[in-house]
């Protein structure tokens, strides 16, 4: 521009001076070389300043975008800039979720200029979350960013749903005394259960009775006041209005229906000596022990139902019970044991037969197997609530609790084989191993006996917690055997 300017007044002033003796092709020129040097300098001017801005440092986008909604709790965080970053200037302090109070790792893509930041553990649900982009993050050849970066994002609310009914879903004879069981995935917070928010509407309105709650199980169960009417349509609604511990609720409400039975029926079911139920052409291994094991028969339907015999289908097992026939009255129950004494070395199957007068169960079947070692050898086995764990694939869920508070679970470590079972040592791991307790370090388990593992959960914050329990043990092919624990804290 001073260029231009020197040019512009030398010609001004020779014009000036020879005004009198120009032509006026000669003034034409003049103003011509000065109307050509401004539109040089001009676009000169112009070009410097489109360098300087291709050259500046600034964040193009920012994935998730600021204020979308219903982010995956699994998402990451990338921001894309205009040139090449220095990845030894961003950090938790230049590049902060949550003013820096989430932690996790960054990743660049020098292709497409992009910054991912992976958190450390997974995002809560229906959550807020900041995004500020500090101006202490430079490009390549040290340019600052040109502006900060500050945005937010929210991630998609969380909804617990129905695992199991009972009766179920089209069920029919149902025994009119029943009583109707749900199982969450989550901790019910039990005010939000009413009869206008857990109805059972026999076609009269929702009839009464109360409710009840297993935390453990997670299940609510609701205990009509009277007996229901035979042979009638009972149709269940579960609303949104039933919440969990943190006021979240299901997506939609869960209906399904079933039918009582017109008359007084007797019902059939039979637990595993762990607990579990074990429904007709199941299944359960006796392992390698021959101290006898014990099943118990429950009576669910509101008639007298009749045990008429016992039959096996290899000697090298065997069942002792009550004389037979014998009967069990309605809400009753009996037991009866299953020895398994083999005579020679392998798996060994066989079938159970009870013969009883349940209306679609009348010959109730269990396969059993044994195995007899060739020599001694501890079997492990771990249950929770009766469910048997796969190492290292099993989860111990401890649902959704209030921060501070403590959440407990019990499993319970089995010796199904014919030596003694050492447990040499016990070890938290995983992301969050801190959050969980237990007491259980070391135990010797005789053949056929169990030792009981308190664990808790508790967490100081919002989060959702992950970690493993080991066993190290004396079993030749389950010698770590890992148990998953995951739990989940909100206010």
């Amino acid at each position: 521009m001073k260029r231009l300017y020197k040019i512009t007044r030398g010609m001004i002033s020779c014009s000036t001076r020879k005004a009198g003796k120009l032509s006026i092709v000669h003034r034409l020129s003049i103003i011509a070389v000065i109307i050509a040097a401004l539109t040089f300098t001009f676009c000169e001017d112009i070009m410097e300043q489109v360098k300087e801005y291709n050259e500046m440092f600034e964040v193009v986008s920012v994935d998730p975008a600021n204020n979308a909604s219903n982010v995956p709790y699994t998402a990451v965080i990338t921001a894309t800039f205009s040139n090449d970053v220095d990845m030894s200037t961003v950090s938790s302090s230049t590049f902060k979720v949550n003013d820096g109070a989430v932690t996790g790792t960054f990743s660049y893509d020098p292709v497409s200029r992009a910054v991912t930041f992976t958190p450390a553990s997974e995002f809560l649900h229906s959550t807020v979350y900041s995004v500020n982009i500090t101006q202490g993050v430079y490009s390549i050849d040290g340019k600052p960013l040109e502006s900060a970066y500050s945005g937010s994002f929210t991630t998609e609310i969380y909804y617990f749903y129905v695992v199991s009914v009972s009766p179920a879903a089209g069920g029919v004879d149902v025994p009119v005394n029943s009583n109707i069981v749900v199982q969450f995935d989550d901790n019910i917070d039990l005010s939000t259960v009413t009869t206008s928010t857990f109805i059972v509407d026999g076609g009269a309105g929702a009839i009464a009775g109360a409710y009840t709650i297993d935390a453990l199980l997670r299940t609510v169960t609701f205990n009509p006041s009277s007996d229901m009417a035979g042979f009638t349509n009972y149709n269940v609604t579960l609303t949104t209005g039933i919440q969990n511990l943190t006021s979240e609720t299901m997506a939609t409400d869960y209906f399904w229906g079933f039918t009582t039975a017109s008359g007084l029926v007797p019902e059939i079911y039979i637990e595993s000596p762990l607990g579990a139920e074990i429904a007709s052409g199941g299944s359960f291994d006796a392992g390698s022990l021959i101290t006898p094991y014990t099943f118990t028969i429950f009576n669910t339907g509101s008639g007298s139902l009749t045990i008429n015999s016992f039959s096996l289908d290899n000697a090298e097992f065997s069942v002792s019970a009550a004389g037979t026939p014998y009967s069990i009255g309605a809400g009753g129950n009996s037991t009866f044991n299953v020895t398994f004494t083999p005579s020679s070395i392998g798996v060994k199957n066989t079938v159970l037969t009870i013969n009883n007068t349940d209306s679609d169960e009348a010959s109730f079947i269990i396969n059993l197997t044994g195995y007899s070692p060739v020599t001694p050898s501890a079997e492990i086995q771990v249950t929770d609530n009766g469910i048997i764990l796969v190492s290292p694939n099993s989860t111990v869920d401890f649902g959704t609790i209030t921060i501070g508070a403590t959440g407990t679970d019990t499993i319970v470590i089995h010796n199904i084989g014919t030596a003694n079972l050492v447990i040499s040592g016990t070890t938290l791991g995983g992301t969050n191993p801190a959050l969980f307790n237990t007491g259980f370090t070391t135990a010797t388990i005789v053949p056929g006996a169990t030792a009981n593992v308190v664990i808790t959960f508790s967490a100081p914050i919002k989060i959702n917690a992950k970690a493993t329990i080991t066993f190290s043990n004396n079993d030749s092919d389950e010698g770590s055997f890992v148990v998953k624990l995951k739990g989940r804290t909100m206010p």
